[in-house]
């Protein structure tokens, strides 16, 4: 792994945004805040839905504790960033096909989401965030981790971020969701049977820039990463795998501890995330949202 000895975050870790919207307090690890303060059952006015938005384009990664919503509580939310996207691999709820309720009892060898992720970036338009909703959690275990992949292109050496600028990534749900892994078990999630999608390979660069904060992304997603633009997968293996372990190392990550009522939002952008699977026996249920740049 590289050495980051001389890595700097850049910003003061601890320094939050003041507003008299809601309080605020940082996350134990490197980035994200929690706030508390605001209700979600009811719809906030235009100047604490600014505030949200600051803090999120800022902290990348927001936690909002003890709150009761109904899926349309939690849809309503997730417009205050874009549009309500669709998840082609598993079933949403029935009556609102945003929703995607992710299950699990603890029993299967692998979790959904248990791997180091971005969400869905084989779309041409990948979504922009994440929304999560805990409805019941166990008593341990099942916490979320998260990598912020702007601190990780900011660690690289000048060297590496000038290579990378000219490669170009292929991103594909092949490994995940294609032939050979179609009946592979993750929890009770439903899962769907969408080939088509699966398949489809989109090609964008390895380094991507933020749109609002206009920050540099590496935008490494193992599992969703075949291989670099002319190359084969056995020539781009071993730049992605080092990229991969590089993106996750402690100094850019931050954990969740769940707790039933738990709201959660991730900038889908630039955030990996991974649910660890190390509940056994136990329930985990959430509710997931992803969320669409917003049509002009």
């Amino acid at each position: 792994m590289n050495d980051l000895t001389g890595f700097k975050r850049g910003e003061p870790r601890n320094e939050v945004l003041p507003t008299s919207s809601f309080a605020s307090r940082p996350l134990d690890g490197a980035f994200g805040i929690e706030i508390s303060g605001i209700d979600l059952s009811e719809r906030v006015t235009d100047r604490v839905a600014d505030d949200i938005r600051t803090n999120f384009a800022r902290h990348r990664l927001l936690v909002i504790r003890d709150q009761h919503l109904e899926p349309d509580d939690l849809l309503r939310f997730c417009r205050l960033f874009g549009d309500i996207g669709s998840y082609p691999f598993a079933e949403s709820l029935p009556d609102h096909p945003g929703v995607v309720p992710i299950q699990s009892d603890g029993k299967a060898e692998r979790n959904f989401g248990g791997i180091w992720h971005l969400d869905s970036p084989y779309f041409e338009i990948p979504p922009v965030a994440t929304a999560l909703f805990a409805l019941e959690v166990p008593d341990f275990g099942g916490d979320t981790v998260f990598a912020d992949l702007c601190a990780a292109y900011r660690a690289l050496s000048f060297g590496m971020q000038r290579m990378l600028s000219g490669l170009r990534a292929v991103y594909t749900a092949q490994a995940v969701h294609g032939r050979e892994a179609s009946d592979v078990k993750l929890g009770t999630v439903r899962r769907v049977r969408n080939l088509e999608t699966a398949e489809r390979e989109v090609i964008r660069s390895i380094v991507d820039t933020h749109p609002v904060t206009h920050e540099p992304i590496l935008s490494i997603s193992r599992f969703h990463l075949s291989r670099f633009e002319n190359m084969t997968e056995q020539e781009s293996a071993p730049l992605l795998d080092y990229l991969a372990s590089h993106a996750v190392h402690p100094l850019f990550t931050s954990r969740v501890r769940w707790r039933a009522g738990t709201v959660l939002l991730l900038d889908n952008r630039c955030v990996l995330h991974m649910g660890l699977n190390d509940y056994p026996g136990a329930r985990r249920v959430l509710h997931r949202v992803v969320i669409n740049p917003a049509k002009s």
